[in-house]
């Protein structure tokens, strides 16, 4: 029997078969190529992204570190430079700017305030500013601060549980029976509400909110507390005096009648949070 080799005449149907192949694989390399040059460009875009405000955030910590200052009020959209920040031997409290406002500076601690241009409103107690780049640190004197009353629609607040990446304070802040928290405030005249979210996953204690005027009588709300915050905890008051006047703000857990705390930290409550805002 005679066989054959066929060789084929260039761009017949025996050559297009294999030119086809090394085209398709050629294709497919380039689309390789271009999906990592892609993704390469878009990390250095992130990581460029997150460190653009490194320079800046070393130069305030080392500002407000020679004011014995140790922690600042950073803006919460520049949170990717709270490592270097940390890094840098100051804890930021993350901020959002329309939050802003003297009372929260001095409940949080935060002698220095890093904003995006000048900040309104804290002329009075400003001691020296600084910039860096686009950001600008404001150094306050929190005593004078500490007598600026709220306005209508402004609050103060301390989230000890945050989703964010970094921790600004606490976890979450323990509420001991026979220790209780107490923040000092600055009320105008005016009507307010006094939130927490506390839990108890024993379910031993109450919690009791009030709100005390230097030298008058407090206002109280006791409410029983469960495992999981299905809605804040909640004091209304009004600051009746005509003029402005020094607050005590109280939050206390007590056992209910029969409770047994003797296990590990049945005397104990978790606060995620607690807020004051002036409604009108």
């Amino acid at each position: 029997m005679r066989s054959e080799v066929v060789t084929g005449e260039p761009g017949s149907p025996t050559e297009n078969g294999p030119r086809a192949h090394r085209t398709r694989n050629l294709l497919i390399d380039v689309a390789i190529i271009v999906v990592l040059c892609a993704h390469l460009g878009a990390f250095v875009m992130i990581r460029s992204a997150q460190t653009r405000y490194d320079g800046e955030a070393k130069d305030i910590a080392r500002w407000a570190q020679s004011h014995g200052v140790e922690r600042l009020a950073w803006p919460a959209e520049l949170r990717s430079a709270v490592p270097t920040l940390l890094d840098a031997g100051v804890t930021p409290v993350l901020v959002h700017p329309s939050e802003l406002n003297a009372q929260q500076l001095v409940v949080n601690d935060t002698p220095v305030l890093v904003t995006r241009g000048a900040p309104h409103g804290f002329e009075d107690v400003t001691t020296d500013t600084t910039s860096a780049g686009s950001l600008v640190a404001t150094l306050l004197d929190l005593g004078p601060a500490s007598s600026q009353a709220l306005d209508v629609g402004q609050s103060v607040a301390v989230e000890y549980s945050l989703p964010y990446v970094y921790q600004p304070i606490e976890d979450s802040f323990p509420l001991k029976v026979g220790d209780p928290l107490r923040i000092p405030v600055t009320l105008a005249p005016g009507d307010y509400v006094f939130t927490t979210e506390v839990i108890d996953p024993e379910l031993l204690l109450t919690l009791t909110l009030s709100a005390t005027p230097d030298g008058g009588a407090p206002v109280t709300q006791v409410h029983k507390l469960t495992g999981l915050v299905e809605a804040p905890q909640e004091l209304r008051f009004t600051a009746e005096d005509p003029v402005t006047v020094r607050y005590t703000l109280q939050i206390q857990v007590d056992p209910i009648e029969g409770a047994d705390l003797r296990r590990k930290n049945a005397d104990v409550a978790r606060m995620h949070r607690w807020s004051l805002e002036r409604t009108s």
